[in-house]
């Protein structure tokens, strides 16, 4: 029982709409016993001439009225057309009251099921199906209603109406009302034989169910793969087989239902013909009168009516256990990545787009080794440009020479190497900004009970890190490096060589092993996870748009912003030109997953939504891996943009896209197999060197500025 009272802890935040539902149902208990009254006096003083009791004659002499045969007709017609009002309107208020409160009840449930499922990390989400989750948010969630209906409403209304039948049966023949309740035990007795198999072909029917759900959420989010392979009939030959296993497991569930009725309808049976007997026995013995010996049977059909509802509330909670089971393992279960007690809080920056377009020595913010008169002098360098320290930084993060055949096996990264950089990174500090002229700030404050580290450098390192999917076998291994602001930091190597996972760490979708991730010196464990996953922006291979306007895709992360700056971020996105070209502009409505669009304007709306955010650090998960040369021309304009002064890291298997990064990690097998420059990486003549021939042909090399 135990689940089922925090189930039923969701009734308590609606307890004024339940405390009027037990004063309607009391009120509506009273009159369902009152009601079949009339009946009684139509009989033993219309068609019978039964004695009149001497209540009923003082009663009518109050009045004025004689107990003649027409007043009695008269006013068994009149009171039993409004017992029958009186009862009809209290029973469409109750239904009102807990049709209104259950479904709130059934909404809060939902709310917080999405709210846990949101929080859960992204290797659970890899590991689940949509469709299940959906199942348990917008199915199994009425769980809450049908416990609380099976529990307390239906018993609590059952109850009241047995009491008030019971207290009129006992008025009319204590004897039988004793025969009556001797019934009840065999009913309940016969519920309880088929609860076990009733609920185990509901917990297979909620999971072919769920099965179901996900089957046909997957293929019509693929319908394009399934449609270009011809493959629509094997798919509904699988919803087929799935259709047929639901409808298996609904008539053994029914069967066992029927059994169950026919078992209750059988003792009901039997019960009634017993007092049927006993009754008329104390009819022919003048102890009852035909009136009062149909009202008690009406009470007696009635009250096994409600014996029924009582019986079968253990049968009914076994055919939603299932669904009660897979609620509380979502509630039960505690994300994967979490905010630790006491953790800090990043300080936002609130200057929203106007620290996001400006280029970024007018925010203050200059390359590695660039002073503010050389910025102020135009020497600025592209994102990509090689920064005149790149050489000596590369060394100092990988803590080996970038010549070095084998930087993994001399230490790439070390501790000491992270440890003297904390040393000398008083030294690397950015500029101030330009005399004169107002910089706009990174986010530059952690704040933590009062207080304040400052976040100068937006420094990124990664201290020893393992990590990986499964147990006993990591994805990265002993992963050591750090970037500074306004660095570009590129990661290349074969399919599944950790890349991805590497960034996946930076906004703390998952938590490493060992090892640490560090910004500005402070574990990521100790940063709470929203502060933290607003200071990093995310442009990724395939962008994910919602089927919303344009307008709100692009303020996705910003909800909040003026049409003015998401205009703005579209064109500095490259992206406003074919926007006005839509029928509705900015407001027109995406297709699923924005399908409306083509794949470079696809990508063009998300690197808007990224400078619109305005991050300090930027993941670009290969971001024009699949587009012409002719549409990534203009997304590496845009992206040029969304980089300056920002500490990039960016995945790449089109080499010519990263030539210019200021250090290029090659991972091979979860490891850094080198480090360096382009040039620097090329000279080797090791793994990135032969990637490299492979795009290129040969051994040419593709440099320059």
């Amino acid at each position: 029982m135990g689940k089922y009272r925090r189930i039923l802890k969701y009734a308590s935040r609606h307890r004024p709409s339940f405390i009027l539902i037990f004063f309607l149902t009391v009120a509506a208990s009273a009159l369902t016993a009152l009601q079949p009254w009339p009946m009684k006096l139509l009989v033993d003083h219309v068609l019978l001439p039964e004695p009149v009791p001497p209540l009923i004659k003082s009663t009518l002499n109050l009045f004025g009225l004689k107990p003649a045969a027409r007043v009695f007709l008269l006013l068994g017609t009149l009171g039993g057309l409004v017992l029958f009002a009186l009862n009809s309107v209290l029973e469409i208020a109750l239904v009102r009251a807990w049709t209104v409160a259950g479904r709130r009840m059934v909404y809060d449930l939902a709310e917080d099921l999405f709210t846990r499922l949101q929080h859960r990390s992204l290797l659970f989400h890899g590991r689940s199906s949509v469709g299940d989750a959906m199942s348990r948010i917008t199915k199994d969630s009425w769980c809450v209603h049908q416990v609380l209906d099976t529990l307390c409403f239906a018993p609590g209304h059952a109850i009241l109406n047995m009491a008030g039948m019971l207290l009129m049966m006992a008025s009319l023949d204590a004897t039988l009302t004793l025969l009556s309740l001797l019934i009840a035990p065999f009913m309940v007795g016969a519920s309880f034989l088929v609860g076990q198999p009733l609920r185990a072909a509901g917990k297979l029917k909620r999971e072919i169910e769920s099965r179901i759900q996900s089957h046909v959420q997957q293929t019509l989010t693929g319908v394009p793969v399934v449609q270009a392979f011809g493959q629509e009939d094997r798919e509904q030959e699988r919803f087929e087989k799935y259709a047929d296993a639901a409808i298996a497991v609904q008539q053994r569930s029914t069967l066992i239902g029927s059994l169950n009725s026919l078992s209750s309808g059988l003792i009901t049976t039997l019960g009634t013909g017993v007092i049927l007997w006993v009754g008329a026995s104390h009819y022919l013995s003048l102890r009852l009168t035909i009136g009062s010996l149909l009202l008690f049977l009406f009470y007696l059909s009635s009250l096994q009516a409600q014996m029924k509802i009582l019986a079968n509330v253990h049968t009914s909670l076994q055919g939603f256990n299932a669904s009660v089971d897979r609620v509380i393992e979502v509630l039960d279960a505690e994300p994967e990545v979490a905010d630790r007690p006491g953790a800090i809080e990043l300080l936002i920056d609130e200057s929203g787009l106007k620290s996001a377009l400006p280029s970024a020595t007018e925010r203050g913010i200059y390359p590695a080794g660039m002073s503010a008169p050389q910025a102020r002098a135009g020497k600025s360098q592209p994102a990509f440009a090689n920064q005149p320290s790149a050489t000596a930084e590369s060394a100092r993060i990988a803590g080996t020479p970038p010549s070095s055949p084998s930087p993994h096996d001399e230490g790439v990264g070390r501790g000491a190497a992270l440890s003297s950089e904390r040393s000398r990174s008083s030294s690397s500090q950015p500029s101030p900004p330009p005399e004169g002229r107002e910089g706009v700030a990174l986010p530059d404050t952690f704040r933590s009970g009062g207080l304040a580290s400052r976040l100068t450098r937006c420094l990124v390192q990664f201290d020893h890190l393992t990590f990986g999917y499964e147990t006993g076998q990591p994805v990265l291994h002993d992963i050591s490096f750090q970037a500074h602001v306004g660095q570009t930091l590129a990661i290349v190597g074969p399919t599944g060589a950790g890349k991805s996972t590497l960034v996946n760490l930076i906004p703390r979708f998952f938590d490493p092993w060992e090892g640490r991730v560090l910004l500005d010196g402070h574990n990521l464990r100790d940063i709470r996870l929203k502060s933290l996953r607003a200071q990093v922006g995310l442009v990724l291979q395939e962008p994910f748009l919602f089927p919303f306007s344009i307008a709100d895709n692009i303020a996705f992360g910003r909800p909040e912003a003026p049409r003015s700056e998401i205009e703005a971020a579209a064109r500095a996105a490259n992206a406003h030109d074919f926007i006005v070209r839509l029928p509705q502009g900015y407001e027109t409505m995406l297709g699923e997953r924005g399908g409306t669009l083509s794949g470079g304007e696809r990508q063009r709306l998300s690197i808007a939504r990224a400078l619109l955010k305005n991050a300090p650090i930027l993941i670009l998960d290969e971001p024009t891996s699949a587009l012409d040369a002719q549409t990534e021309a203009l997304l590496l304009e845009a992206l040029e943009r969304l980089m300056e002064g920002r500490t990039t890291f960016i995945i790449a298997h089109r080499l010519s896209t990263i030539r210019r990064a200021s250090l290029i990690l090659v991972l091979r097998d979860g490891r850094i197999e080198e480090s360096g420059t382009h040039e620097q990486l090329l000279a080797h003549g090791q793994l990135y060197a032969r990637l490299h021939a492979l795009q290129f042909g040969g051994g040419a090399v593709a440099r320059g500025p």
